[in-house]
């Protein structure tokens, strides 16, 4: 069940939205996005949060960042409001850009063989690209294994996601 309260950031612009809805627009049912109001932020500047209407702990955040590897951050910081100042509920790193993931503790620390991937050994001189990845749990490759894409990052318009398409 999503929390309810009112969207607030460290600023915003956006392209699709006026600067007043710019942060909303981040928020499920809303079109647009957020984009924070630095162009080269340094790390721990750009922030979107959430006012909540009842005091509460959060346990997940289900986000997507843009597929644009320079509009998004491998690493992500929850944080909390104490009373007096911001303290740090769970650090998230290797966050894929435009993926939508929910980060949680199981991201955090997921239990053993809750993560695959496959690793690039060589030095493409134009950078890795796969058209299709699938995996599976049997050796005729008939079992399937299904969850949430991850990278080590992507170019836009190259987002994990779309090696998993299905379009072999």
């Amino acid at each position: 069940t999503p929390l309810e309260g009112t969207g607030f950031a460290s600023g915003q612009a956006s392209a699709s939205t006026s600067p007043e809805m710019a942060t909303a627009a981040a928020f499920p049912g809303d079109e647009g996005e957020w984009q924070s109001s630095c162009s080269e932020c340094e790390a721990g500047v750009a922030w979107i949060g959430l006012i909540l209407t009842t005091p509460q702990e959060v346990a997940c955040v289900d986000i997507q960042q843009s597929s644009d590897q320079l509009h998004s951050s491998a690493k992500i910081q929850l944080e909390r409001w104490d009373g007096t100042s911001w303290e740090v509920s769970r650090a998230f790193e290797g966050v894929s850009a435009g993926e939508r993931v929910r980060l949680n503790a199981a991201w955090q620390q997921p239990r053993a063989r809750m993560r695959t991937r496959v690793l690039s050994l060589s030095s493409p001189v134009h950078g890795w690209r796969v058209t299709e990845l699938r995996f599976f749990a049997s050796i005729e490759c008939t079992f399937e294994v299904l969850g949430v894409a991850i990278s080590s990052g992507s170019e836009k318009d190259f987002a994990p996601r779309r090696a998993f398409d299905g379009n072999m």
